[in-house]
C-alpha cells in the first residue's frame, strides 16, 4: 500500500474515532441542555428558541452546493499536490458565499424590521413577543455569517482534516451548554439568550477556519485568488450537490408531514420515536462514510483506483456490519426502548412499523457507499436524477398507500419509490463506472513484450541467453 493510501486510512480512522465521541457528547449536551433552557425561558420562549435551531440545519443547503464542490475540488487539488489550485478555489468559493451573505442579510434585515413576527409565529405572552423581533434578527445575522464560515467544513474535508472539525464541533456543543448555563445563571432576557446560545456556534466556526487557514499555511489571502471560470466550474458541479440536497430534505422531512395531515398528528409520534432510535444506527454510518467521501477525490486525482475499488467494498461490508445488522437484532426490542425512554406515555408503534421502518432504514444505509463513491469522484448527474425520480414516486406511492396501509403505507411508499430508482440507479452506475474502469486499464496495460529472434533458450533449463 502506498503513503497516500496510508495517509487516508489514518485520515479516515481519525475521523470515525471523533466523529463518534463528538456525537455522543453531544447528544448529552442536548440532553442537558432542555431542561436548563425550559426552565429559563418557559414554553412559549422554549419553543421558539428550539425551531429558530431546528431551521438552522435547513439552512446547510443555503450556498446552492458550492461548499460541496468547493470540497471536492480541493481535494483533487492536492491530491495532485497543487497547493496553489486549492487555494485558488478556497478563496472563489468563500467570496462567492460572501456575496450570498451579503444578498440574505440585504433581503431577511429588512423583512425582520418590519414584520410582526410575534403574530406569525403566534406569541401570546406579551414579554415573549416584544423580545421576538430582536431575538430573530440575532438569529438571522449568524445564520448568514455562518454561510461563508460553514466553507471551514469543506475545506476541513477536502484536505483530510475532518478530525479536526469533529473536535471543533464538541467544542461548539459544550461552548453552546455553558453559554445556556450562564444565561439561566444569570437570568437573562430572551435577546441576551438568543444572542449567547447562537453566536456560540458562529464563533466556533470563526475560530476553526482561522485555525484551519494558519495549518495550511493559508494566512495570506487575496483575492487576485478568485478565478470568474473556476467559479462557473464550482457552480456546475455545485448544482446538482444542491438539486441532491433539495430532493433528499423533502424525501426525510415530508412523510411525516403528509402523515399528520392524512391521518391525524397522534399517528406521527409512533412513526417519529421509531425513526429516532433507528437514527442511532445510520449515526455509526455516516461516521464511516463521511471522511471517504473526500479520500475518493483525493485517490481520483492520484489515479489510485485500486484503493477505490477496494475501499467501495470495504465500506459496504463495514456499514452493513455496524448498522445493518445490529440494527435488525434490535428490532424486537424497539417498543420496549420507546416504553423505557418515554416512560411509558408515548404511543408504542405496531410490530409491522418497526420492521418497514428497519427495511427502509437497512436501503438507506446500504446504498450510501455508492452514493459517496458516484459523489468523491464528481460523479453526480444521474444520481440527481435518480433522487427527484425517488423522491416524486416515494410521495406518490405515500398518498396512495395511506388510506389502506394507515401508517405502514409510509415506510411501504418509500420503499417503493427507493428501490429503484436511488438504491438501483447508485448502485448500478457504481458497477458501470468501476465495469469502464478495468476496461480503459486494461487497453492501457501493454502487452507482453516478445523475445528478440536472437534470444537462445536452453531447453529444460530456465536461464536465458541474451543477444549481444
Amino acid at each position: 500500500m502506498s503513503e497516500h493510501a496510508r495517509k487516508r486510512e489514518r485520515s479516515i480512522l481519525a475521523f470515525f474515532a471523533t466523529s463518534l465521541a463528538s456525537r455522543g457528547l453531544g447528544i448529552g449536551c442536548q440532553l442537558l441542555q432542555v431542561p436548563i433552557a425550559l426552565r429559563l425561558l418557559g414554553n412559549e420562549a422554549f419553543g421558539l428558541w428550539v425551531a429558530l435551531f431546528g431551521v438552522g440545519f435547513i439552512l446547510a443547503s443555503t450556498d446552492f452546493g458550492i461548499g460541496l464542490g468547493v470540497q471536492n475540488k480541493i481535494a483533487e487539488a492536492l491530491g495532485r499536490n497543487n497547493r496553489a489550485a486549492a487555494r485558488g478555489i478556497f478563496v472563489t468559493g468563500l467570496v462567492f458565499l460572501l456575496g450570498i451573505m451579503l444578498l440574505f442579510l440585504a433581503i431577511l434585515v429588512p423583512v425582520c424590521q418590519f414584520s410582526d413576527l410575534s403574530g406569525m409565529l403566534r406569541i401570546t405572552d406579551p414579554a415573549v413577543a416584544a423580545a421576538t423581533r430582536p431575538a430573530i434578527l440575532v438569529v438571522v445575522m449568524v445564520w448568514c455569517a455562518n454561510i461563508p464560515l460553514g466553507l471551514g467544513q469543506r475545506l476541513a474535508y477536502g484536505a483530510q482534516l475532518g478530525w479536526a472539525h469533529n473536535v471543533a464541533q464538541t467544542a461548539s456543543q459544550v461552548v453552546l451548554l455553558a453559554a445556556v448555563a450562564l444565561g439561566a445563571w444569570y437570568r437573562v432576557g430572551l435577546t441576551t439568550f438568543f444572542v449567547l446560545t447562537f453566536a456560540t456556534g458562529a464563533v466556533i466556526n470563526l475560530g476553526f477556519l482561522l485555525w484551519l487557514l494558519r495549518r495550511l499555511g493559508w494566512q495570506r489571502l487575496s483575492p487576485q485568488y478568485f478565478q470568474t471560470p473556476l467559479l462557473r466550474e464550482l457552480a456546475r458541479v455545485g448544482i446538482f450537490f444542491f438539486l441532491q440536497q433539495i430532493a433528499t430534505m423533502v424525501l426525510f422531512s415530508a412523510p411525516p408531514l403528509i402523515l399528520s395531515a392524512t391521518l391525524g398528528a397522534a399517528e406521527v409520534t409512533p412513526y417519529n420515536l421509531t425513526q429516532r432510535v433507528l437514527n442511532l444506527f445510520m449515526v455509526v454510518a455516516n461516521a464511516v462514510l463521511l471522511p471517504i467521501w473526500p479520500a475518493y477525490a483525493e485517490a481520483k486525482a492520484r489515479d489510485d483506483w485500486a484503493w477505490i475499488r477496494r475501499t467501495l467494498w470495504r465500506s459496504v461490508g463495514i456499514v452493513t456490519g455496524l448498522a445493518v445488522l445490529p440494527m435488525i437484532a434490535v428490532g424486537p426490542f424497539v417498543p420496549q426502548l420507546i416504553a423505557w425512554w418515554t416512560r411509558g406515555e408515548a404511543v408504542l408503534p405496531a410490530a409491522p412499523l418497526v420492521w418497514l421502518l428497519i427495511a427502509w432504514n437497512a436501503l438507506t444505509v446500504l446504498q450510501q457507499p455508492f452514493g459517496y463513491f458516484l459523489a468523491g469522484i464528481s460523479r453526480i448527474h444521474r444520481a440527481t436524477v435518480y433522487a427527484f425520480l425517488s423522491t416524486a414516486t416515494a410521495l406518490t406511492a405515500i398518498f396512495l398507500l395511506l388510506p389502506k396501509y394507515g401508517v405502514n403505507g409510509v415506510p411501504l411508499g418509500l420503499i417503493a419509490g427507493f428501490i429503484p430508482f436511488i438504491f438501483a440507479g447508485n448502485v448500478l452506475e457504481s458497477l458501470y463506472v468501476l465495469h469502464r474502469l478495468g476496461k480503459r486499464q486494461a487497453a492501457a496495460t501493454p502487452p507482453p513484450s516478445t523475445p528478440p529472434a536472437e534470444t537462445v533458450a536452453l531447453t529444460n533449463n530456465v536461464k536465458v541467453i541474451p543477444s549481444p
